[in-house]
């Protein structure tokens, strides 16, 4: 024999909370953007390898990519307590996105260099170092406090996804 299910007033599955026009845009952008960084980042790493065959310049790209949030994550975090979180995160998409261009323009023309696929790896580390905290204090204002835990789980669950796809 089953057991009755027991409802606990007000529970909702993580999904209901996507009917909040907000939540679902946020969680979308969270999800391709997630999955977009990630592309990005296996291409710097193929390409690095493809130039050099060197393990150790692999290694290289994870240090370069840990600087900016080393180096920036008190000033990002300011950043995105005095200014408008969406416009940071925006601007920092924005920045990845270009650094993705110029990537690709300099190896389509054959201009790609080491320092310079470097210097694209370390702006757009930089963009991540602060689109990270604008992000994460954006959930909070947009999602009612009884909707949040749901929220939170719904996000790390695409933006684990996002990884795992991209």
């Amino acid at each position: 024999m089953r057991a009755p299910r027991i409802e606990l007033p007000g529970a909702r599955s993580a999904f209901a909370v996507l009917q909040r026009r907000d939540l679902a845009f946020y969680v979308a952008s969270r999800f391709f953007s997630g999955a977009a960084m990630t592309l990005l980042r296996a291409t710097f790493g193929w390409q690095v390898f493809e130039m050099t065959g060197s393990a150790f310049h692999l290694g290289l790209i994870g240090l370069v990519h840990f600087l900016p949030t080393l180096l920036l994550g008190l000033v990002a975090g300011a950043v995105a307590d005095r200014h408008d979180r969406r416009q940071v995160i925006m601007l920092a998409q924005g920045a990845s996105l270009a650094g993705s261009l110029v990537l690709c323009a300099l190896t389509a023309a054959g201009r790609a260099t080491l320092p310079g696929i470097y210097f694209v790896i370390l702006g757009t580390a930089a963009a991540a170092a602060f689109e990270g905290p604008s992000r994460a204090a954006l959930l909070p204002a947009i999602v009612p406090r009884a909707d949040f835990p749901r929220a939170v789980v719904l996000h790390a669950t695409v933006q684990n996804l996002a990884w795992v796809l991209g």
